[in-house]
């Protein structure tokens, strides 16, 4: 039998090791409480400054002038002259000799959904499209007499999507307008009168595109106005992609605007702006009006209200059919 003071010594050992070991858990608890606090801390600054640059980012596409990337950045030959954000206002091509002189950008619609042109055009006398004798102005008296102001000038174009003989025949004719109308002094075309634009529509209309740039010999920015139903399609991203490829500047037609219960024309206005504001920014989309509007000035003001969109007023009743 041990000593009773060897059997002592033993006992308060294991009891003052235990006892450290103890102490050094509680060290270690509380090392690990001390780092997740700090990580948690510096977790939520990151996290907040990457919301707050994320907001920033957004921020800036959607207030930010939305000006059209530079023409070789889209793989286009033509660089827009105007700034988005300018107000584009109806002019009736007919009235030209009234002008004041005080617009700084016009729109001009110079051949309607009836296919007829609103000026004297030699290619179309010389391919037989128009007579010899109409009674119209050249499309260079149109253009004179509005000095300095930016045209817009409009072409309906006929809804053709199929690659056959006929349709190729008519865009030959159509982009021989075209040129006539750019070397006459037109500042951009814009191509409209679409009631919908499918896949095949807008293959042939990039084709179109095409065909227009290599054969241009002076540099007139091409757009396409976009009907708003468009954007409702499960591939309106894909092919709103691929035609932003071929033409300088896209639009979207918001001539059919009408509130709805007890909607003002301004509550209606942002409620479609609202809808598809990712398609205003990411495509630098032109807005389409109805000049006819008696609200126009109120869904111009928000407009303005919304973000620096650019809009386009044009006489609906000339450019569409009624009810089609």
């Amino acid at each position: 039998m041990k000593p009773k003071h060897r059997r002592n010594r033993r006992y308060s050992g294991k009891r003052r090791t235990e006892k450290n070991r103890n102490v050094l858990l509680t060290v270690l608890i509380i090392v690990f409480i001390v780092i997740i606090v700090i990580g948690s801390v510096f977790l939520g600054k990151y996290l907040k400054m990457k919301a707050e640059l994320s907001l920033e980012m957004r921020d800036d596409i959607e207030t930010d002038d939305i000006s059209l990337p530079p023409a070789e950045e889209k793989g286009l030959l033509f660089e827009m002259k105007i700034p988005t954000s300018i107000d584009i206002g109806y002019f009736n091509v007919a009235d030209f000799a009234d002008y004041s002189g005080e617009a700084s950008a016009l729109s001009l619609q110079l051949r309607g959904y009836d296919g007829l042109l609103k000026y004297s055009s030699p290619v179309a006398k010389a391919l037989g499209g128009q007579a010899e004798d109409v009674d119209l102005p050249a499309a260079e008296e149109i253009f004179s007499a509005f000095g300095e102001s930016y045209i817009s000038a409009l072409i309906v174009m006929k809804e053709h999507s199929s690659e056959d003989t006929y349709t190729s025949a008519l865009h030959a004719f159509e982009q021989s307008v075209l040129y006539e109308l750019a070397e006459a002094g037109a500042d951009e075309l814009l191509l409209c009168g679409f009631s919908q634009i499918n896949s095949e529509k807008a293959q042939m209309l990039c084709s179109f595109s095409e065909d227009y740039h290599s054969g241009a010999k002076i540099k007139v920015p091409l757009g396409l106005v976009i009907p708003y139903s468009f954007f409702s399609q499960t591939d309106a991203n894909e092919l709103c992609k691929k035609l932003s490829e071929h033409f300088e500047f896209l639009c979207v037609d918001f001539s059919d605007l009408e509130p709805i219960e007890e909607q003002t024309f301004e509550d209606a206005v942002r409620e479609r702006v609202d809808s598809m504001q990712m398609y205003l920014s990411r495509y630098s989309l032109r807005i389409i009006l109805d000049a006819e509007n008696e609200q126009l000035e109120e869904i111009k003001t928000a407009l303005s209200e919304a973000a620096l969109y650019s809009y386009q007023s044009i006489s609906v009743g000339e450019i569409f059919k009624k009810n089609q």
